[in-house]
């Protein structure tokens, strides 16, 4: 699991990942981490029991829609006192959580986290709320799927073409269309046709979202 995360965190523009889930069916009371955070800020986390003044989980749980770290507003003492370690340990200060509702009533929560302002990463990542939904659900699927807590077998993975893969696997290095082309010596048209027809194939919406099940379905090398 921490492979998988590391891979989407090379993926994309983030300095950290993190999945949080406090309790999955038939695993009450066990709590599932997974995250790219330096250990001595997850040990920290623990040791304090962070999760009763994350100002993120909190927040979380009471809404359907992304939670901006940036717009969080009425911080209580212990809240502030949280944000303020995280920042000692290296945290970037901004990100966004979506939460993630189960199929069997579990709510997960996965943070992004960047050390520059939203203004700088947001919207040079192409990644819209969509696609950070889309990637927070496929998430969840996986580590349920590892831990056991899915109830159906896991479907198929996509059969893709040779090229498809390839130029997959160079978008999930972060190279560009020209510079995929340029390195497999094939048009930058060639690689938007293979890009599309492989995004299609795993029943993707967009390239982003493409690459976060290629991941998660072990179809590309990072």
């Amino acid at each position: 699991m921490q492979t998988y995360v590391r891979g989407l965190r090379g993926a994309f523009p983030f300095r950290h990942v993190t999945y949080y889930c406090s309790s999955f069916p038939g695993r009450l009371g066990k709590a599932e981490t997974v995250t790219s955070y330096p250990e001595a800020w997850r040990t920290h986390y623990l040791a304090e029991h962070y999760e009763r003044t994350d100002p993120v989980l909190r927040r979380g749980r009471n809404s359907f829609l992304p939670v901006d770290w940036s717009r969080i507003e009425d911080l209580s003492p212990g809240e502030r006192r949280f944000l303020e370690a995280s920042y000692d340990f290296g945290l970037g200060r901004h990100g966004i959580t979506v939460a993630v509702r189960g199929p069997h009533r579990e709510t997960a929560f996965v943070s992004v986290n960047a050390g520059t302002p939203p203004s700088s990463w947001w919207p040079d990542m192409h990644l819209g709320i969509a696609d950070l939904t889309y990637f927070g659900f496929l998430l969840h699927q996986h580590i349920s799927q590892l831990v056991g807590a899915g109830r159906r077998a896991p479907a198929a993975a996509p059969l893709l073409a040779p090229r498809e893969r390839d130029v997959l696997t160079w978008a999930a290095r972060g190279k560009t269309a020209w510079e995929t082309a340029q390195i497999l010596s094939i048009s930058e048209t060639t690689v938007v046709s293979y890009l599309r027809s492989g995004t299609a194939k795993l029943g993707a919406a967009t390239k982003p979202q493409a690459v976060a099940r290629a991941i998660c379905e072990n179809l590309v090398t990072l």
